[in-house]
């Protein structure tokens, strides 16, 4: 199988264990050069957009709409009505947020961009703001790809001894749930309600796209599932690339 992957960027850590993955099963993979590229695409082709590629989309690519999901308040136009998630650009109804997260930045993932308000004082201009979820029942990653789970993995929170060796001290905001504030995807001894493989796989069809990693929160007193984003250059590692694996060699076949 010949693959190539028109990436937003060639150096990303889930994209090169997914080549390299693919090399080991005998596939011939070539990452596409932002600059320069010789590349001509052919029918045996199957190309891949991986994030946004610094060109166009090729012809008959995967993930040809990926610009859907990078910008946040795009996406959340799109996904309405399907997606429940509670979001405005007023900065006024923003402040009757319990809890509320100002998306400074659009385009941006890990966190960046983002000032929590627990109070109307607290509120910044942005242009996009969230409703937050006070208590949360779990957050997970669904991977979709054309149309079918392959992956679903959940937050959490490491333990004070992991969170130690790591250099994460205790200072860290606790409802920006990232790995640099200590928390990791797990897959053992974990359970959801079938709500959050619905709202995954609405997204990817609202945001029409092919294949995604897909994060939704679960709220404690509703029970409800709501997409917080999508993302289309995950990274991945361990078993998740091998899942990504099988559905690709699938897909192609």
């Amino acid at each position: 199988m010949k693959i190539r992957f028109a990436a937003n960027s060639n150096g990303s850590q889930g994209l090169r264990n997914l080549k390299v993955a693919l090399q080991d099963r005998g596939h011939d993979v070539l990452l596409i050069k932002h600059n320069k590229s010789k590349y001509i695409p052919k029918d045996t082709d199957l190309i891949i957009n991986w994030g946004i590629p610094p060109f166009n989309p090729l012809p008959n690519s995967l993930n040809q709409k990926a610009r859907n999901a990078s910008n946040k308040l795009t996406a959340f136009q799109l996904m309405s009505p399907r997606n429940k998630l509670r979001w405005t650009t007023d900065k006024e109804e923003a402040k009757t947020f319990k809890l509320c997260y100002c998306r400074t930045l659009l385009c941006s993932s890990q966190g960046r961009g983002i000032v929590v308000a627990r109070s109307p004082e607290e509120v910044v201009d942005a242009p996009l703001y969230t409703k937050g979820i006070i208590r949360v029942a779990g957050e997970y990653r669904v991977h979709v790809f054309k149309g079918q789970i392959i992956d679903v993995v959940q937050k959490k929170k490491l333990s004070t001894e992991q969170r130690e060796l790591r250099g994460i001290g205790c200072d860290v905001n606790p409802y920006i749930r990232n790995h640099e504030n200590g928390y990791i995807f797990a897959r053992e001894d974990i359970s959801y309600p079938d709500s959050v493989k619905t709202v995954a796989l609405n997204a990817i069809e609202d945001l029409q796209l092919d294949f995604g990693a897909v994060d939704v929160v679960v709220s404690g007193y509703s029970g409800g599932a709501f997409v917080l984003e999508v993302n289309t250059a995950p990274g991945i590692e361990g078993t998740t690339v091998e899942k990504y694996v099988e559905a690709i060699e699938g897909w192609y076949e």
